[in-house]
């Protein structure tokens, strides 16, 4: 048990020397302006994430591996056990959190995007609702849509907003040459 003990003191310690060091090197290169903030924060989160990762599973490695080191060899077994076992599960348990971290960092750079397209759409909604196309609202623009033959919901908004553009710009120019044509007739006349 005194061996569990000082193993798990000296990964707490370790890891802390270890996470202190990394966050300085980072703020160096901050400093230095070879990474950005946004970087240096992200590199803080990461080395975090891997620090208890890390220490749990260092922590649950040098247990196993001490058991383990115990039934085949008692005593020095019990050493090269909780060594091996924690070294072994705190290098698994920072590479698992750092693989769950950069999940999650991917779902928020998602939902970033999710809300930067849906801001895009109430911006051209708005626009849409201005006096020169006659108050258009959310539900005619997604009349519109259909109209137009929009309906397939495998196409992204993006794409919708793009097709959707297009397609009033040709009206647009439709429109302007048939007015044009029409003056000149007038103007013959």
């Amino acid at each position: 048990m005194a061996v569990s003990t000082i193993s798990s003191a000296t990964l707490w310690i370790g890891s802390g020397l270890i996470f202190t060091a990394k966050t300085g090197l980072n703020y160096r290169k901050l400093k230095k302006g070879e990474i950005s903030k946004k970087e240096f924060w992200k590199n803080f989160r990461r080395n975090g994430a891997g620090l208890v990762g890390g220490i749990a599973g260092g922590s649950g490695g040098a247990a196993a591996g001490f058991a383990i080191g115990t039934a085949l060899f008692p005593g020095v077994g019990s050493i090269l056990g909780t060594i091996a076992g924690g070294v072994a599960g705190a290098i698994g348990g920072e590479k698992l959190s750092m693989i769950a971290c950069e999940s999650v960092e991917k779902k928020i750079a998602e939902a970033q995007e999710v809300r930067e397209q849906e801001r895009k759409k109430a911006a051209l909604l708005k626009e849409l609702e201005g006096e020169e196309n006659n108050g258009i609202d959310f539900e005619r623009y997604q009349l519109a849509l259909l109209v137009f033959g929009f309906e397939n919901k495998e196409i992204d908004i993006n794409t919708l907003d793009d097709r959707y553009a297009d397609l009033m710009g040709k009206l647009k120019e439709n429109y302007k040459e048939k007015l044009e044509v029409g003056s000149d007739k007038d103007a013959a006349t």
